[in-house]
């Protein structure tokens, strides 16, 4: 177990950092993230031309400074005038992107409306339609936790999942929704997700946001204990990516990005020191 935990997690950052700071070029923003240590980038898409160019670009850039792009992030609505239009756009995406790329989705849709048993409306069928649309390119499609949307909680991510029970089909365990959705079980909820888990993104949170309540802060910082978190995905075995979200962080985005960085190394290093100190899973 000792050695396991000396082994350090590939970090990225989320270009959600990026949204409350000045409007750096995509190479400064990566020259920023390789100077702050991470191996990894990160772009969230929409309906912007200008945002759809970027994908193009951060994939020449990242590959000149050797970082790897580990997540890309769309949504498509699940009812109303966007619906027909966004799924289009999520075909469109993937036939854009590099093969066997990292694909996140986020499915919009009113959380009032999911059915009890997470399975029984028209995500199923979506999800399906896109992991076809992918065959050839050999794309991974994630499920994107996120408040307010068809999929919130760990649960029912895992539903899906199991419900299509395809092998490119992921989840992405987002630690600020988890938090802020309530849910109360992380060992269990981890456990459950772990089969399906490509990705996890961590951040600080804090009282007093608009997000039910809750602001993204920098790593370390807030309410949510991240060194359990961690602690819980070593000793299950995950091998990462980690991502560091920073919506809703502004400010020096390098300087932001740098304290959330060795946040978390600190946190790994101090788990390598003291193993026992670990949440077990």
């Amino acid at each position: 177990m000792e050695n396991f935990f000396k082994n350090k997690l590939l970090l990225y950052a989320m270009d959600t950092s990026f949204f409350l700071t000045g409007p750096y070029s995509m190479r400064t923003r990566c020259e920023m993230l390789a100077e702050a240590g991470y191996s990894g980038a990160y772009i969230t898409t929409s309906r912007s031309p200008a945002r759809w160019k970027e994908i193009e670009e951060l994939h020449k850039v990242a590959m000149l400074l050797g970082l790897r792009v580990d997540g890309i992030n769309a949504a498509v609505w699940m009812s109303g005038d966007m619906a027909t239009e966004s799924l289009a756009e999520y075909r469109r995406l993937m036939e854009l992107v590099p093969p066997k790329s990292n694909l996140e989705l986020q499915l919009v849709g009113d959380p009032k409306l999911t059915p009890v048993d997470g399975v029984s409306d028209q995500a199923p069928d979506i999800i399906r339609e896109l992991l076809a649309a992918s065959e050839k390119a050999q794309h991974s499609l994630a499920l994107y936790l996120h408040f307010g949307s068809r999929v919130e909680t760990v649960a029912q991510a895992v539903a899906l999942c199991r419900h299509v029970q395809h092998p490119r089909l992921k989840m992405v365990f987002c630690g600020f929704h988890w938090f802020v959705c309530k849910e109360k079980d992380l060992v269990a909820d981890l456990r459950a997700a772990l089969p399906f888990l490509c990705a996890v993104n961590l951040c600080g949170v804090s009282k007093g946001g608009n997000i039910n309540g809750y602001a993204i802060q920098e790593l370390g910082q807030g309410h949510m204990d991240n060194f359990a978190v961690l602690g819980l995905l070593k000793d299950a075995g995950f091998q990462g990516p980690v991502g560091i979200q920073g919506y809703s962080v502004a400010g020096d985005p390098f300087i932001a990005l740098k304290r959330s960085h060795d946040a978390f190394r600190e946190m790994e290093d101090r788990l390598e020191r003291h193993p026992s100190w670990r949440v077990a899973s």
